[in-house]
């Protein structure tokens, strides 16, 4: 009679949709496309004149360049390596330019942001030939040197910026860029790392 008992309860138990396996509600699994991978950056690219004018980066161009965390063969294969691979090329053209006398006053000001805008320009046909634009972002600022770029993979990146800022020629940097996941990361850039006066 027991025996009879306990069947029929167990029989009870896992017969109640309650109880039963399939009436567990089942939690979707989390698919790794639901997670946001990507962020986005919004920006503000200006220059201040000695007078205290406020002269925005119209339309400037505005390049996110990947820079990896470790260092390896690898990632030591990245666009932002590239770019200071190239910078420093350049800069060490620059000095040799100025050291030998060939620039001077306004003339070795424009050599040194030739030289920047070279080491970018070149790290740009780097990115197409190695198809590497998917972590590297290339944008145009708009009229009042405002810009937003989307969908960039969490990371660390260098931003570069180049454009007419008023009466000047100009070139902002900023390292250690941090995109997260589902977040949007705000810088300003309001001091150039080189400008001169446009000829």
């Amino acid at each position: 009679m027991k025996i009879r008992i306990a069947l029929l309860l167990s029989l009870l138990v896992f017969a109640n949709p309650v109880f039963s396996q399939d009436a567990v509600p089942h939690t979707k699994p989390t698919k790794k496309a639901d997670i946001p991978e990507t962020g986005e950056l919004t920006g503000y690219a200006f220059l201040i004149t000695k007078a205290g004018d406020l002269k925005p980066a119209r339309l400037a161009v505005v390049a996110l360049l990947w820079f990896p965390v470790a260092r390896d063969a690898e990632t030591s294969n990245s666009a932002g390596m590239e770019y200071r691979r190239n910078s420093v090329k350049q800069m060490q053209h620059v000095f040799e330019t100025i050291k030998d006398g060939h620039a001077f006053g306004e003339d070795a000001c424009r050599t040194e942001l030739a030289g920047y805008i070279v080491a970018l320009t070149d790290t740009v046909k780097w990115i197409a030939a190695q198809r590497k634009s998917d972590f590297n972002k290339k944008i145009q600022a708009d009229e009042e040197g405002r810009f937003k770029i989307t969908g960039i993979p969490a990371g660390r990146y260098n931003l570069v910026v180049t454009g007419y800022a008023g009466v000047n020629d100009a070139f902002w940097e900023q390292e250690e860029v941090v995109i997260t996941a589902g977040q949007t990361t705000s810088v300003k850039l309001s001091s150039p790392t080189k400008s001169c006066l446009t000829q």
